[in-house]
């Protein structure tokens, strides 16, 4: 970057959170396409057979953090993904087993905010899915008060250089 270029605010919607979450392996891909002229991603190849995997969560519950420390080109970046999934039963136990299963090998979220923006995250242009997403912390709580909803919390984290940039092209689902 040559210079600084400001940066006026955005129109529309401006909300926090997050509306969807959607995961793939990160030894299912066998591609993805990054623009570094627009800085976005255009797609991605699934290996035969793949599958990525919609989160349903209560809303209010889901949340994406980057943050950024150090001075560059020595800077960290860290990516912290966190929601909810309803329930504390066989249904939202397995679909978490399955999250923390994949996490050894690593995972890649395509999160949607509440603003419309679509990111890939755990996947960056300089190391692709070297340094993917992986569980950090489960927690199953059934709440004590008798009205509460039962959850599952889940949270995501990895660490590269960079901030994660927008998916602009389909994804594969």
């Amino acid at each position: 970057m040559d210079r600084l270029t400001g940066f006026g605010r955005r129109e529309g919607c401006r909300d926090g959170g997050l509306l969807a979450v959607h995961a793939v392996k990160v030894t299912d891909i066998m591609s993805v396409d990054y623009d570094a002229a627009a800085h976005c991603y255009r797609g991605m190849v699934l290996r035969e057979g793949a599958a990525v995997a919609g989160y349903r969560f209560d809303e209010g519950t889901a949340w994406y953090r980057q943050t950024a420390e150090g001075v560059p080109p020595l800077s960290k970046v860290s990516h912290e993904v966190e929601f909810d999934i309803a329930g504390v039963d066989g249904s939202s136990f397995r679909a978490v087993g399955e999250l923390v299963a994949a996490s050894e090998t690593g995972i890649v979220l395509l999160v949607e905010t509440a603003a419309g923006e679509r990111l890939l995250v755990g996947w960056s242009p300089v190391f692709g899915g070297e340094r993917p997403l992986r569980t950090y912390r489960c927690v199953a709580d059934t709440f004590p008060a008798y009205d509460s909803d039962p959850r599952i919390g889940v949270a995501f984290r990895s660490e590269d250089t960079e901030f994660s940039y927008p998916f602009a092209g389909e994804f594969p689902f």
